[in-house]
């Protein structure tokens, strides 16, 4: 194994959203950045643009001279195409090595190694595990206590060895992300728009406390729950992406953007008297945090180009927004929502939660009274597919579930591959099948109330103009079932499956 040299890691497959919503592989490129600084040959491969025929372009990558094969894994979808890939590397070579990392490696590692092609898993920051790990095997090591790495015991059978994760953020400057890794990033960016898309951080972690979240259990143990990173780091960030990749929106995927409203200010700030002109979207926003924007603020966001800011509003009860600890109330989310219709540029985009514990039928009905009314009060707004809740590990409402409903996570990887967002028949112990009715309505309706097809598609052709039409043909019918809470013979989701396989089309 000494004349290996190289790594290869892999983006899977992540099914329809993942073609609506294609943004480069950053945790990849973030995760080769000690690779790649010590002079370690990486490359990238991402199924997303290979479409079903990818084995055939991955097979040409497999050689003598690659070490190591690390793939980025969330659940659902993502966990079959893992084991097809690990299944076709390991035919290929069985003497190369497989590493996981990714959101599902990090809460639920052990889950992995039911697959026999997975050699290690890498929890939490993959950038200096990743190389520790590539150090030890290509120097033939056995002591593997690399923090965050996941291992099969080699003396007693089953039993899998997890070190802890380093509780401290890995925080990569820009001259040191390794952007060269993808040779071309034209095929990147979202719903069908030609515009070069990249994603940055302004600030890693999060101060709050939602108790269906990630990141909170995640950065449970750190001794400080954020790092800003330095306004002039951020902004010499984007305008080396603009002068070298000619750059047209700059995503910020921060946990939250705005949890310090004056280090946001003075980055708007230096990006308007650099003269950097482009689009900005926001992943992380709080009604709580909107509540404090003030005119001037909101001015300043607008003029550096905002788009689009999620908002994670999660739902219309206020019973329910109490105890997952939004800080937020439905009056609360109704006065932010109206503040932001003022400033047209600025589209919101509203993430809600179905199926939280304890929900009631009158707790959506409640929800899709304020749809309804911020779509009334904002026809700017717009809903993205209402996420399902799923219990992540160590999460307070996991806790809770577990404790009230006797709650286990799924029990193998075949069941971790089906957790999807649009899954239209799950289990859990505390929805009812009247729920689960509600539920299937409002995702598919959520694709056409705000007449997000017509609002955000561009582009020409029969397919897109095909849509559209459709789109305006059934909006009405979807906003009388927003408004009546009619679940009767949900008739659309049968067409609306039957379409899946065009709107990937449309969206390659």
């Amino acid at each position: 194994m000494l004349s290996r040299s190289k790594v290869l890691l892999i983006y899977p497959q992540m099914g329809l959203h993942g073609q609506i919503v294609k943004h480069a592989p950053l945790g990849l490129i973030y995760a080769a950045s000690a690779l790649v600084e010590n002079k370690v040959p990486v490359q990238i491969f991402d199924l997303r643009l290979y479409g079903r025929n990818w084995q055939q372009s991955l097979a040409a990558l497999i050689s003598k001279e690659l070490l190591l094969v690390g793939i980025s894994i969330m659940s659902g979808i993502p966990i079959t195409c893992a084991r097809e890939i690990a299944m076709l590397v390991k035919e290929q070579d069985r003497a190369i090595k497989i590493v996981c990392g990714g959101p599902h490696a990090t809460f639920y590692p052990e889950s992995l190694f039911e697959e026999k092609n997975f050699d290690y898993v890498i929890s939490g920051y993959g950038s200096k595990p990743l190389y520790a790990l590539y150090c030890a095997l290509k120097n033939n090591l056995k002591d593997l206590t690399i923090p965050g790495l996941s291992f099969r015991e080699e003396k007693i059978k089953g039993k899998i060895v997890t070190i802890s994760v380093e509780n401290s953020f890995e925080f990569i400057p820009y001259k040191k992300i390794p952007y060269n890794l993808i040779a071309d990033y034209s095929p990147y960016g979202h719903l069908n728009q030609k515009k070069i898309v990249f994603s940055i951080y302004s600030v890693l972690g999060c101060l709050y406390n939602c108790a269906f979240c990630s990141s909170p259990a995640f950065y449970k143990n750190f001794k400080k729950k954020i790092y800003l990173i330095p306004v002039e780091e951020v902004v010499e960030h984007i305008a080396f992406l603009v002068e070298t990749y000619s750059v047209d929106t700059i995503y910020f995927i921060d946990d939250d953007s705005f949890v310090n409203l004056k280090h946001m200010e003075k980055i708007l700030q230096l990006l308007h008297s650099r003269q950097l002109k482009l689009e900005l979207s926001f992943r992380g926003a709080r009604i709580s945090e909107i509540k404090k924007m003030n005119e001037q603020f909101l001015l300043q966001l607008e003029a550096a180009g905002t788009r689009f800011m999620h908002i994670g509003v999660e739902s219309g009860s206020d019973r329910l927004l109490k105890m997952i600890h939004k800080d937020s109330s439905y009056e609360e989310i109704v006065a932010c929502n109206k503040k932001l219709a003022r400033y047209k540029k600025i589209v919101p985009i509203y993430n809600f939660v179905l199926g939280l514990p304890g929900e009631t039928i009158e707790d959506i009905k409640v929800t899709m009274k304020l749809m309804l009314q911020l779509l009334e009060d904002n026809s700017n707004c717009l809903f993205p597919t209402p996420n399902r809740y799923i219990p992540i590990h160590k999460t307070k409402l996991c806790e809770l579930v577990e404790e009230k409903y006797g709650y286990s996570p799924a029990k193998n990887l075949l069941q971790w591959s089906k957790l999807q967002g649009e899954q239209w028949e799950y289990d859990l112990p505390w929805i009812s099948r009247k729920q689960k009715k509600y539920h299937n309505m409002l995702i598919l309706i959520s694709n056409f109330i705000d007449n997000k097809i017509v609002k955000t598609l561009e582009g020409k052709g029969a397919l897109l103009a095909l849509f559209k039409f459709l789109n305006t043909l059934y909006r009405p019918f979807a906003m009388f079932r927003l408004r009546k809470g009619s679940v009767v013979f949900l008739w659309e989701i049968f067409f609306y499956n039957m379409a899946k396989p065009l709107l990937v089309r449309l969206f390659k």
